[in-house]
């Protein structure tokens, strides 16, 4: 499928790389998943050329279409004359008569300085990431692509909100839903406050949907999180074409075409979590439970999650946090008390979850607790989840009464009890139905 078949609200984007940087764009369309998912964009590559297509007349047809040229700049991009000779000059072209909109990505370190503008010309415009640090210099390149696909998200909503007005259009969501914050790549400017993009949260037809979510909130609690998935899930949002409910009463999930990227997508979440485990001596998680959680976390509505990690050592969760960042949740982290207190003062947007240890040097053995007493005393109603290394089941059970005394969401020691309460924090105890 071409660009310009794709559905009329996705912004038709089209990728201009090098070859030698495929691997990097494989990464990105990944992260990029996300945004297609939710028809927001409709990708093109030259990959897509089939046998038998003329490439130069597809390339031209899909470039010519595209409301947003996508350029991954690196030393191999800059080298090809057909790229910097054909695609990018019509790409420019079309940005200078309105046609369609230009964003860059630095993939690899290159020496580009400002007045280089007359060879890439692209060097006017905001690029991506924002302090253009190479996406392969980051110590967790997932946490770059997550900066990056924030920034393309800005200016997707920018090219929506600047088309023409359709009668049949549907009314624009409520101001809740709304993605606001960070400056969209190819722009000098704000992107608009009602981009009018917002996907929908699932409905709750039954009584099961509605209780469904106290329920599992209240077990949580009460420290019985091994109870929840005993609790009968509520149904999940079904489309037109859906399967009928299986035998033991809940719906199945709407039936959907093979997506290999997608597939894709979950596994590179699944593996760093199996890792995880692994380096610290626990059972693997569960594949199916991953999938359900991280295809939840996928196509759940509203703006991208953020989360504050605090942990004196950071190194020791980096497998967790690339799972987080595949996911498009974006983590930042902190290593001592006062340092996360001054992050969530500041945090613009603000941040949905914290996550901290139990015990940090320099701020004492309980310093997971200490963290909660500060956000209390300065009115932070934000869902904070002990994630730490106590295996032993007396001591972790004294933990968790210890924790939720102290007004958090709970503890977890599993990967997978740490994405379980993820989805947990993000849904609230009356929000959309969570996996089953």
């Amino acid at each position: 499928m071409s660009a310009a078949s794709a559905p009329a609200a996705a912004v038709r984007l089209f990728y201009s790389y090098a070859h030698e940087d495929e691997e990097l764009r494989n990464e990105l369309e990944r992260h990029l998943k996300i945004l297609e998912r939710k028809q927001l964009i409709a990708p093109w590559h030259d990959r897509r050329i089939t046998a038998g297509q003329d490439w130069n007349s597809e390339i031209d047809i899909n470039l010519r279409d595209a409301e947003l040229v996508l350029l991954l700049v690196s030393a191999d991009f800059m080298a090809s004359d057909y790229i910097v000779g054909k695609e990018l000059t019509a790409a420019m072209a079309q940005h200078a008569a309105g046609r369609s909109a230009v964003a860059w990505v630095l993939l690899r370190p290159l020496d580009l300085q400002q007045d280089d503008s007359d060879v890439a010309p692209f060097l006017k415009l905001q690029g991506l990431p924002p302090d253009l640090k190479p996406v392969t210099s980051w110590p967790q390149r997932d946490e770059a692509w997550v900066v990056v696909a924030r920034g393309l998200r800005a200016t997707v909503a920018e090219i929506r909100a600047k088309r023409p007005a359709s009668p049949a259009a549907a009314p624009p969501p409520p101001p809740s839903a709304v993605q606001t914050g960070p400056i969209a790549a190819g722009s000098r400017f704000e992107p608009p406050a009602s981009p009018a993009d917002a996907v929908r949260a699932p409905p709750r037809s039954t009584l099961t949907g509605l209780l469904h979510g106290p329920i599992r909130w209240c077990l949580r609690l009460l420290g019985l999180p091994a109870l929840i998935r005993d609790v009968p899930a509520a149904p999940l949002p079904m489309e037109d074409d859906a399967l009928p409910p299986s035998p033991v009463g809940r719906p199945a999930p709407a039936a959907r075409p093979r997506d290999a990227v997608f597939d894709d997508l979950l596994a590179t979440v699944r593996a760093p979590l199996a890792q995880a485990a692994r380096e610290r001596g626990l059972r693997a998680p569960d594949p199916a439970q991953l999938d359900r959680d991280a295809t939840w976390l996928i196509d759940r509505a509203g703006d991208l999650p953020r989360v504050l990690w605090v942990d004196d050592r950071p190194q020791g969760n980096h497998h967790e946090r690339a799972a987080l960042a595949r996911l498009q949740i974006e983590v930042v982290c902190a290593t001592r008390t006062d340092e996360a207190l001054a992050l969530l003062r500041a945090a613009q947007p603000p941040f949905d979850l914290v996550v901290s240890d139990w015990q940090r040097d320099g701020d004492g053995p309980e310093a997971g607790l200490a963290l909660a007493r500060a956000m209390q005393d300065e009115g932070r109603k934000l869902p904070l989840l002990y994630y730490h290394g106590e295996f032993d089941a007396t001591r972790r059970a004294q933990r968790r009464q210890q924790a939720l005394a102290a007004g958090a969401l709970g503890e977890a020691v599993l990967p997978q009890e740490l994405i379980e309460s993820v989805v947990l924090a993000l849904r609230g105890p009356l929000g959309d139905s969570a996996p089953g």
